[in-house]
């Protein structure tokens, strides 16, 4: 719940149960479902948790919810984009709504899991490797970097090995997000390099592993070499 809370996502508890509940259990029920496409690495939970992509499975429409909180009664239904009431965003002091949002940090996660995938642990002496940051909580912008955690156990020639790898991915990606985006970048990889000692010394990044609120993510490592 509370990494709910700080990754800025809504949350709505529905009760299908009850008599003054109208829920249209078969739009839920017969929508395809992308959420082993974001997490494939959790598919057994896939029959628990359904992730919907409303535009992408309503022709470009999006999901409105308008919620009275002191009468507990809420409604959602879907519209088309231009059909939306932003006139709370007129305020100055509004959030402004981030465009593609969803994009930035979906690219971002694919290309965090494959560096991940491709990275030899016994030729660079990594025993983990971690997401944190805006990617890992979907709120990454068009200039967010893609935030790694590495657990490193090798000697000097390994880490320098390791370092001209990951340049060489960061500045891949840069030039992959300008072309996308337009935002000139020097890298878009930002690497934190952890050791047992840090493990032991619980310094700040280490303490991101298994961490009680907004923990890093582990991603498995070398899955993908031959």
């Amino acid at each position: 719940f509370q990494d709910l809370v700080e990754a800025n996502i809504r949350y709505l508890p529905l009760y299908p149960d009850e008599s003054n509940c109208i829920f249209n259990e078969t739009l839920l029920t017969q929508t395809e479902s992308v959420f082993t496409d974001l997490l494939p690495e959790y598919t057994a939970l896939c029959n628990v948790i359904k992730v919907i992509d409303i535009p992408a499975s309503f022709e470009n429409n999006v999901l409105n919810i308008a919620m009275n909180a002191e009468q507990s009664k809420a409604l959602a239904y879907i519209s088309r984009a231009s059909d939306v009431n932003l006139s709370f965003l007129e305020d100055e002091k509004a959030e402004k709504p981030q465009k593609d949002t969803d994009i930035h940090w979906q690219w971002r996660l694919l290309n965090a899991e494959r560096i991940a995938a491709l990275l030899d642990p016994h030729r660079f002496g990594v025993k983990a490797m971690y997401l944190f940051g805006s990617v890992k909580n979907a709120s990454a912008r068009a200039d967010s970097d893609i935030n790694l955690l590495i657990h490193f156990l090798g000697n000097g020639a390994q880490m320098a090995e390791l370092k001209a790898w990951l340049e060489g991915w960061s500045q891949s990606l840069a030039q992959i997000n300008f072309l996308r985006t337009g935002h000139k970048s020097k890298g878009l990889l930002d690497v934190r390099i952890i050791t047992d000692e840090d493990i032991q010394n619980k310094s700040v990044f280490a303490r991101k592993i298994n961490a009680v609120t907004d923990a890093a993510r582990p991603l498995p490592i070398g899955t993908h070499l031959k």
